[in-house]
């Protein structure tokens, strides 16, 4: 599945809380096994209720990765790495991975 590129970051923002409000959201193997310490409940609020989408730098622009930040009570300032993924069923996000930041 191709993951969707996007230029306006304000409209990323909306789409990605309006597909998590409707449950089209997916948890990577990776963020469920390599980050433990936050649940996937957690995992989504990071993204959820993060601040400014940034592009991931790591993979460049045309990727269609991208990265917030989120203050949880639990934690503290915690990382969100995840996509919009294009599928038959639809537009789903998908969570990389989310960690507390060290």
């Amino acid at each position: 599945m191709a993951n969707r590129v996007y230029t306006d970051l304000n409209k990323l923002r909306s789409e990605t809380n309006d597909l998590i409000d409707r449950g089209r959201v997916r948890i990577h193997k990776h963020a469920r096994e390599s980050h433990p310490e936050l649940s996937e409940l957690e995992q989504v609020g990071v993204v959820r209720y993060g601040g400014p989408i940034k592009s991931d730098r790591d993979r460049g622009t045309a990727s269609g990765v991208y990265v917030c930040w989120a203050h949880m009570p639990k934690h503290g300032l915690c990382r969100g790495v995840f996509c919009i993924e294009e599928g038959l069923g639809g537009d789903l996000v998908v969570i990389i991975t989310a960690f507390k930041q060290s």
